[in-house]
């Protein structure tokens, strides 16, 4: 009998440790989700042919164009700026992106083969253009930013003589945005000399967030400088559906939390293209205006 017990004790704890471990698994990821830091977008990526994905579930709840239910047209209008990072390897996506009807916002890498060339196209496509500003990452030197990049191990001197060749190499700027930089945006001081650069060219600043632990809010405030945050990352998942859904059902997380507006940043997967094709007119159908993120800077 004491056997049976010990043994029906020592099954119950097993399980309950499998349950714990599971439960503990998903809360981390769960938790994480958000900061987690796109890297560059390799061109093999952005050439893999489009998966056809049937969209009819979300088209009938959601609406489109022409088919919109009563009760989602915001009668104040929400507004969601759409922030495309890493553009400056290959034109081929920022033609396909130039198509969508939106004013989506580009932030574009320095120093690479196109960055000049996509800042004058979208120039004349009258695009706002951001600077896509490399920053050190806790993961470097496995994961390097890329040419231009701030790292921790610079000077005073050296940070604000990069910051402005950066910024001198992509024309037609608004503002900045960072690229990695998950450990660069937690340290205040490299972080001030950075904004104290741009506040001096009148530019503003996006956060693309990271890290939870970003810097960017509070020295932003302290230093005057006009600034927003990332809410949402459409695309850390490469699957088609999900990146659909971030754009017309998440987005309503935000929303429900009384936000009136929300930047949203993606990157130049063709899954990506696919699925903004497919969301905006969604959007626009239920009352959301799409805007360039100059008009969401605090």
């Amino acid at each position: 009998m004491i056997m049976r017990r010990k043994r029906g004790w020592t099954v119950f704890v097993i399980i309950s440790a499998v349950i714990i471990s599971v439960m503990a698994l998903y809360l981390y990821r769960a938790g994480n989700q958000e900061v987690k830091e796109p890297k560059h977008t390799p061109r093999s990526e952005q050439r893999n042919a489009l998966t056809e994905t049937p969209i009819r579930d979300l088209q009938e709840k959601y609406g489109t164009d022409s088919t919109v239910p009563k009760d989602k047209i915001s009668q104040a209008r929400k507004r969601v700026a759409i922030l495309i990072d890493d553009i400056g390897y290959d034109l081929s996506p920022l033609y396909e992106l130039l198509k969508i009807d939106a004013s989506l916002t580009f932030a574009i890498l320095p120093h690479y083969a196109h960055s000049v060339d996509a800042a004058n196209i979208l120039h004349r496509a009258k695009r706002e253009i951001l600077l896509h500003l490399p920053m050190e990452p806790h993961t470097f030197p496995d994961e390097n930013p890329g040419m231009g990049a701030l790292l921790m191990s610079m000077s005073d001197r050296q940070i604000k003589e990069e910051v402005d060749k950066d910024l001198d190499a992509i024309p037609h700027l608004s503002g900045v945005n960072n690229h990695m930089g998950s450990k660069f945006m937690e340290d205040e001081a490299k972080l001030s000399i950075v904004f104290t650069q741009l506040k001096k060219r009148n530019l503003f600043f996006v956060d693309s967030r990271t890290t939870p632990l970003s810097k960017g809010p509070e020295i932003a405030r302290k230093l005057g400088l006009r600034f927003v945050s990332r809410k949402i990352f459409i695309d850390n998942d490469h699957d088609y559906m999900t990146i659909f859904r971030n754009l017309t059902t998440r987005i309503d997380r935000e929303f429900d939390h009384k936000s009136e507006a929300v930047v949203m940043i993606g990157h130049p997967h063709l899954k990506t293209i696919q699925a903004l094709t497919e969301a905006i007119p969604v959007l626009k159908a239920r009352g959301i205006d799409i805007v360039p993120v100059s008009a969401l800077v605090q």
